[in-house]
């Protein structure tokens, strides 16, 4: 009798175990969010003149050149190819797809 009171309690015990180690797995190797932000592309620095003329742009040897736009700025083609490329269900699905997520597992 006294063995079925602490089978529940062992079984919880090493789903704690197993959930602590697929944690500790699954997040060993990202990186920490204070230097999250330094890891970002930052745009290329632009250096005009008086008149408007562009003279010379600095940017990251390591990272290339980066210049944000306006979503308006990029083509409808180019956004539905992007989104029908990167995720087919992007309009119907709530944000998570879930049919994709059990098809990669």
């Amino acid at each position: 009798m006294r063995r079925r009171i602490w089978i529940p309690f062992l079984v919880l015990a090493i789903l704690a175990g197993v959930a602590f180690a697929v944690r500790a797995w699954l997040f060993v190797d990202l990186p920490e969010l204070d230097t999250l932000a330094s890891n970002l592309a930052a745009p290329s620095t632009k250096i005009f003149d008086r008149h408007g003329r562009l003279l010379y742009t600095i940017s990251d040897p390591h990272m290339g050149h980066h210049t944000p736009i306006a979503l308006s700025e990029i083509p409808l083609a180019c956004r539905q190819a992007t989104i029908g490329t990167e995720d087919a269900n992007f309009y119907s699905n709530p944000g998570v797809d879930v049919v994709a997520i059990l098809r990669a597992v």
